[in-house]
């Protein structure tokens, strides 16, 4: 039996579904500031995720890149 696809794990669907929420708010509030997301490094973007969500910065990352 063979490991279950993302797709299929339940964990994994909501851990993403609140990475991008998060995403959201932090692009939501660096607005107010007149601030782009581009203008702000990786990591910071990433803490501020982790501050929102509760999950590491490596599991955010990975999320962001591959599978958003």
């Amino acid at each position: 039996m063979g490991r279950m696809t993302k797709e299929k794990r339940h964990d994994a669907l909501t851990n993403t579904s609140k990475i991008i929420q998060a995403y959201h708010q932090v692009v939501a509030e660096l607005s107010q500031g007149k601030v782009a997301v581009h203008e702000i490094s990786r990591s910071n973007l990433y803490k501020r995720i982790a501050e929102k969500t509760g999950l590491c910065t490596k599991s955010i990352a990975y999320k962001l890149n591959h599978c958003v």
